[in-house]
Parts: C-alpha cells; sequence; structure tokens
C-alpha cells in the first residue's frame, strides 16, 4: 500500500506445461494497481509485462524445440456499491480480443459480511472469436477465514462446467 487510497503489486511467474510428453516452461512478470475514489474502486493490472516465450521440449523426441509467445494481457476493473451489492466491471485486452465482463456480490447487512453471493457474465477468447459464460459463486468469512466456491458453464466438449475453490485467511 502506498496510502490508503492507493495499492500497488508486483508478482514473478513461472510456467510449466505439459502435454502428453511435451514439457513446456517460461517465466514471466505481472504488475497491478488499485485505487479507491470515494465508493467507486478502479483497477489496471498488466500480465507479460516482459516478452514472455514458453519454450517447449519433447522428452520423446530430444530433436524437438518450440516456442509459444505470450502476449501482454490488460485489465482495467471498476466497482461500485449499491448498499448490500456491490457492481462490477471489467474490460480485458488479451492480445487479440477486448473482452467485458459484468458481475454483482451480494453481502446481506444483517449476516455481518459472514456470506457473499456472486453472479456474473464473462466473455472469453476461443482462439480468435469470443465466446461467453455466466458464472455463480458463494463466500464465507468467519473470523478471518474464508472459504469460496464457484461454478462457471463451460462449453467445453468433454465437460459442462468448471468448479473452482479457495480457502484464505487474513492475518
Amino acid at each position: 500500500s502506498i496510502t490508503d487510497d492507493l495499492h500497488i503489486g508486483l508478482n514473478a511467474v513461472g510456467y510449466i506445461n505439459e502435454i502428453h510428453s511435451y514439457i513446456g516452461t517460461g517465466y514471466s512478470l505481472d504488475a497491478g494497481g488499485v485505487y479507491n475514489f470515494s465508493e467507486l474502486t478502479v483497477s489496471l493490472f498488466a500480465r507479460n509485462l516482459i516478452p514472455t516465450k514458453v519454450e517447449y521440449t519433447d522428452s520423446e523426441d530430444d530433436t524437438y524445440s518450440g516456442e509459444e509467445d505470450l502476449p501482454l494481457h490488460t485489465v482495467f476493473g471498476i466497482s461500485y456499491p449499491f448498499g448490500d451489492m456491490d457492481v462490477l466491471g471489467q474490460f480485458k485486452f488479451d492480445g487479440v480480443n477486448t473482452l467485458m465482463s459484468v458481475g454483482l456480490d451480494y453481502t446481506p447487512g444483517f449476516l455481518m459480511g459472514m456470506l457473499t453471493l456472486s453472479g456474473g457474465y464473462k466473455e472469453f477468447s476461443v482462439l480468435d472469436n469470443i465466446s461467453n459464460t455466466i458464472t455463480l459463486g458463494v463466500g464465507l468469512n468467519l473470523f478471518g477465514l474464508s472459504v469460496d466456491y464457484a461454478y462457471e458453464k463451460s462449453d467445453h466438449f468433454e465437460y459442462d462446467a468448471n468448479n473452482f475453490a479457495s480457502i484464505g485467511f487474513d492475518f
């Protein structure tokens, strides 16, 4: 935190991608910031700040080598509260497409911030095309321990949904 209203972060990233006998490795750097304007919160995030290549080898063929360029991603987000509900918006450029996401977080005041219900709409790139999905989530926060779950509808041919879970603790 730079001030009470301005927060910045830096993240070192290591990539390891394994597909059958192919293994890709690489590294990069991400950075972001959050600023609070009274009740309005804005954020800006950049992924792959340094030119990033993932280099591939094949454990079954010592002569194989390949590489993949990972493009610069930029994400702009905004959040505004309306009573117990937060309205969220996001614009993302992934190197090919400009994508939009919107969401709602509802934290009932009578539960003292222990429960949050979430829903949203998300666009994402599939090759050079734009696809979309809906998301639903629930979060529990008890004495600094948070447990969150999210469901995301998928159009993948082998499965119908993505499920995400996380556990966190505030020190």
